[in-house]
């Protein structure tokens, strides 16, 4: 019987390695002997497989492996874990490298905001990660880039055009802040008071003859 009993507890070490240490405790008792019965396992006391790629060491410890399952990071909402961090950069919204002067948000140049974010001239930039604002203002009296006169005003009609991009026919706008100067010109369509006719063109015979008199 004491036989019968010790080859039934050495079965069931063998098929239930979650009870090992129970076993090992009950073949203790019946005086140590080794396992021969030919299962594979180890003696007890040893080293027992678990389940999952564990082991029990000793016949007290039991671990299981396996790992957690990966976050499916294309799917909507992804958890925080899929966010990555990109290190800072000129094009960011933040000045957050020695050598920025603004960053706009982009590094795209002629906005104010360089591509290598460095203020551009006639710009400021006040707030970073916002447009930079262009100190070129048509009527202001100051002739800057892009800028074809500036006559201090933004009315067009008196030589330079309301957005001063343009220096309208028959004028001249030498100084900027100064009123546009009249040009007399045969030909441009305007009789002028030294003019005794004007039809928009030099030809004679039509007229008008190539001096603008009739």
């Amino acid at each position: 019987m004491r036989g019968l009993r010790e080859l039934l507890t050495s079965v069931l070490c063998v098929s239930l390695a979650g009870f090992a240490a129970a076993c090992s405790s009950q073949q203790s008792s019946s005086g140590g002997r080794p396992n021969n019965s030919g299962a594979g396992n180890s003696s007890v006391g040893g080293v027992a497989s678990g389940s999952g790629g564990g082991s029990a060491t000793g016949g007290n410890v039991i671990s299981f492996g396996g790992s957690a399952p990966k976050p499916d990071c294309s799917a909507p909402n992804p958890p925080d874990s899929c966010k990555t961090t990109s290190a800072p950069g000129c094009g960011d919204g933040h000045i957050n490298q020695a050598n920025e002067e603004c960053d706009d948000g982009n590094s795209m140049p002629g906005d104010g905001c360089s591509g290598i974010c460095k203020i551009e001239p006639f710009h400021t930039c006040p707030v970073e990660g916002q447009p930079c604002i262009s100190q070129i203002v048509c009527g202001d009296g100051m002739l800057g880039p892009g800028e074809a006169c500036d006559d201090h005003n933004t009315a067009s009609g008196d030589g330079c055009s309301a957005k001063c991009n343009l220096v309208e026919s028959g004028f001249s706008c030498r100084n900027a802040g100064q009123p546009c100067l009249r040009v007399y010109l045969c030909g441009d369509g305007t009789p002028d008071p030294n003019e005794g006719c004007d039809d928009g063109n030099k030809m004679s015979g039509d007229g008008c003859d190539a001096r603008c008199r009739i």
